[in-house]
């Protein structure tokens, strides 16, 4: 289904402090809205089948803001 939005991590390498913090916000928010919609459709006791559909997407979003946040706290671990 998805895949990771980092697709070249040798593109999204920077040290500005200012780009880092938007890459890792928005790749936060992708992950909390995807957990967001997960348990919108658990509350939906029909959907066990959405909700197995939209796991790759999950992980993809979890892997992205992971990357992200890892990335960040190396570069600026005083922040």
């Amino acid at each position: 289904m998805a895949e990771p939005m980092v697709d070249d991590k040798k593109e999204s390498y920077t040290e500005d402090l200012r780009a880092l913090k938007v890459l890792r916000a928005d790749a936060k928010r992708r992950f909390a809205n995807s957990i967001r919609l997960v348990l919108e459709l658990m509350a939906d006791y029909g959907s066990r089948k959405s909700i197995q559909n939209r796991k790759e997407d999950l992980i993809a979003a979890y892997q992205e803001y992971d990357y992200y946040k890892d990335f960040y706290i190396a570069i600026f671990p005083d922040d």
